[in-house]
């Protein structure tokens, strides 16, 4: 008898350690929002339904994974149409097998302040199909501050609240405490 729980004990020791080294938890659960900050830390994030959404990518190979998956950013100094910008955080949840993702673009923003009216978003989450968990906005009552605008440094930073309506439907949804720091040209994965 000895003998027989020497080998079982070895053996749930080792499938432990294997399910230990291989699963890990997901990165987006129980994510915090990261700090308002104004430094180009290449972060973002905001609340939705009481949930804290960042972008989280793994990185993986050029051919197979966007090397821009959780972040690209960019913001043109120079070009036909000047100050052109456009972000994009995406989150895909590996374990669930879902991904969601916001985008923000717009035109001439060359100052910092309120810029609700230069901007356009887009918001699909992680339901979607066709048209359904896709929303459009900004609606009435949103908000888009650029905190910093640093051409020489190339940081752009700001806050935001959205009110998105799904674009066939009268759903809402509101993206709330939104932050983001990032350097003007950006692409991020994790």
């Amino acid at each position: 008898m000895k003998t027989l729980k020497t080998p079982l004990l070895l053996l749930a020791l080792c499938t432990m350690l294997l399910t230990t080294m291989t699963c890990k938890k997901d990165p987006t659960k129980n994510a915090v929002l990261p700090p308002a900050t104004q430094a180009g830390k290449n972060t973002a994030g905001f609340i939705l339904n009481n949930e804290v959404w960042v972008p989280y990518a793994k990185c993986g190979y050029a051919w197979s994974t966007n090397a821009c998956g959780k972040i690209s950013g960019e913001y043109h100094l120079t070009g036909p149409a000047e100050s052109d910008f456009s972000f994009v955080f995406t989150r895909k949840r590996e374990r669930a097998g879902k991904s969601s993702y916001l985008a923000l673009y717009g035109t001439k923003i060359t100052s910092t302040g309120e810029k609700i009216d230069s901007i356009n978003v887009s918001f699909r989450g992680e339901n979607s199909s066709g048209n359904t968990d896709y929303y459009i906005g900004p609606l009435m009552g949103s908000k888009f501050i650029i905190t910093r605008l640093d051409t020489v440094n190339k940081i752009i930073s700001g806050e935001f609240e959205l009110i998105l309506r799904e674009s066939n439907s009268s759903k809402q949804i509101t993206l709330k405490n939104g932050r983001f720091d990032l350097q003007m040209d950006v692409c991020l994965c994790d």
